[in-house]
């Protein structure tokens, strides 16, 4: 390791938990961020601070000047000028840390495509609020066998889950079908407090770093729910190991990858 590289993460590079070796791990790592808004700025930030060394940012959505209030480093000019999110965000990351390789994609993540934009990652971060698209990222990653990391927030709440296939339980072994649509809270009515979404982020990407850094010692599976409002936490134990009854893991059933 240069004495550039040492200087620069000599904090990160202290910590028992990662060290030289970690740091090293992470500058080969390759994450994909699907969703660039709220969650996705927001860990994509954190991980590219981290030294992450190859991030792609799938995202088709452009910027608007309601976004700011929640989503990391957009600026006034980024909404006033409609820039694609996924390509406003590489800007800013790539000030940030110009090691870092950032491929943005401007285009969904779809039936057809879902397999040929993540494979040969490492990890995979959800940074959606659409749930066919979340369910779809679930099939994608336990078919692919990527580790990935599941967030959301909605009002003051926020939830986390860490999922390594084959290891661990996924969302359809948790949730096994998505809720209708009646059934979720809109965002656009109950609306979103920044703050929650800086908590989510950063325990998705603390979750992230740690499967890239230390993936044989990751924690028993929880999904972490929390309220920053009330300062309400709880850590739900899930089972050890994939749910057999699963219709994705289990069944090996890929339904949102069928379009």
């Amino acid at each position: 390791m240069d004495a550039h590289i040492r200087e620069r993460y000599q904090r990160q590079i202290a910590l028992n938990e990662i060290g030289e070796t970690g740091q090293e791990r992470l500058a080969q790592a390759s994450v994909v961020i699907v969703g660039g808004g709220a969650l996705g700025s927001g860990t994509a930030e954190r991980l590219v601070r981290a030294g992450v060394g190859h991030i792609r940012l799938i995202d088709p959505d452009r910027v608007e000047l309601s976004n700011l209030p929640r989503q990391s480093l957009f600026t006034e000019t980024d909404a006033s000028t409609g820039a694609f999110k996924a390509e406003a965000l590489a800007v800013h990351l790539r000030a940030i840390n110009s090691a870092c390789l950032i491929d943005a994609q401007t285009q969904s993540l779809e039936a057809a495509n879902a397999l040929d934009l993540l494979d040969g990652f490492d990890v995979l971060i959800d940074g959606t609020d659409a749930m066919p698209t979340r369910y779809r990222l679930n099939d994608a990653a336990v078919k692919l066998g990527l580790s990935w990391v599941h967030a959301g927030v909605v009002g003051t709440e926020g939830q986390v889950l860490a999922v390594c296939p084959g290891q661990t339980p996924c969302l359809r072994c948790v949730f096994p079908d998505p809720p209708d649509a009646g059934q979720l809270p809109d965002p656009a009515q109950r609306g979103v407090l920044g703050t929650v979404v800086g908590l989510a982020c950063a325990l998705q990407a603390t979750a992230a770093l740690r499967l890239i850094v230390d993936p044989e010692h990751m924690p028993p599976p929880r999904l972490v729910t929390f309220d920053v409002w009330t300062g309400h936490w709880r850590a739900l134990r899930l089972p050890a190991t994939p749910v057999p009854e699963c219709p994705c893991c289990g069944a090996k059933r890929f339904d949102f990858l069928e379009g």
